[in-house]
């Protein structure tokens, strides 16, 4: 279905005082970011749920909705506003995550 093996969750961690979330983006096989949506795959925690990316991510509010939508039990918007908690990119490659701070 993916180009891309899905990854096992890690061992939550937390860098400084901030909870880490984590998002690898992969694209489905054909498809183009002008065109149609992709897939990405968001981690809370232990836990990893595939979503499916909206044609447009317009902020952070949009990518927060995305992880409260596939994590309803555990997370809300006013968890992940909060500065105690922050969103990583993770780069598979490399195995090093990345913060988040511009989405544009």
């Amino acid at each position: 279905m993916s180009d891309r093996a899905v990854m096992p969750p890690m061992a939550p961690f937390t860098r400084g005082c901030k909870e880490r979330a984590s998002l690898p983006v992969g694209w489905l096989r054909g498809q183009t970011r002008e065109r149609l949506p992709g897939v990405m795959y968001l981690q809370y925690g232990e836990q990893t749920q595939q979503v499916r990316l909206p044609a447009e991510l317009s902020g952070e509010d949009a990518l927060r909705a995305l992880f409260v939508s596939a994590f309803p039990q555990q997370l809300t918007m006013k968890m992940l506003q909060s500065p105690n908690m922050a969103i990583y990119i993770k780069d598979t490659s490399r195995n090093v995550y990345y913060d988040l701070e511009d989405i544009r």
